[in-house]
């Protein structure tokens, strides 16, 4: 998780440079917040733990930065909401609270928030953590078409055969 916070510009690196599709990340402090607009608009995070908002239903979720951030009418954004979730296979849940969903559904739903601004790259945190195997498989699929679409995916999990099933590449970390 820690390169993935390093990437998203939540925690700080030491050495090297990150470049996310043109804005440069350098070592040291963090840019201030009003200078990475450019970043989050280029990639999206997904959640181990999905940090939906509890008090915003599925579909609100998902609309959150399209309307508030992208400036997206209600209409607009809910129709990518919906396009998102159906694909996703939670469409039917789009008016349920995050407490009404299971965890492989809030899972989804928090991809569908991520993917929403259709960011370039897209971090995840352990997606496979709170899956069943179906849904893992079709998570996998899933993946494989976003990749093919063009969009970049920097995966951090223990799921290594998740891993060597879908990745172009796998790069293990250790202690």
């Amino acid at each position: 998780m820690t390169a993935l916070r390093a990437v998203a510009a939540l925690q700080p690196f030491h050495t090297g440079k990150i470049d996310v599709d043109g804005f440069a990340l350098v070592p040291g402090p963090l840019p201030k917040q009003s200078q990475l607009g450019p970043l989050r608009r280029r990639v999206g995070l997904v959640f181990q733990a999905h940090a939906l908002f509890e008090h915003l239903r599925a579909r609100d979720n998902v609309t959150l930065a399209l309307r508030h951030v992208l400036g997206q009418s209600p209409t607009e954004a809910d129709a990518v909401a919906a396009q998102l979730l159906a694909s996703l296979d939670v469409g039917t849940r789009a008016a349920a609270w995050p407490s009404q969903l299971s965890g492989g559904e809030a899972q989804r739903v928090a991809i569908a928030r991520a993917l929403a601004p259709n960011p370039p790259l897209l971090l995840m945190d352990e997606p496979t953590a709170a899956l069943d195997p179906a849904r893992r498989t079709a998570l996998g699929t899933t993946l494989r078409q976003l990749s093919k679409q063009g969009r970049g995916l920097l995966i951090a999990t223990h799921d290594t055969e998740f891993a060597r099933e879908n990745a172009d590449r796998v790069v293990s970390l250790t202690v």
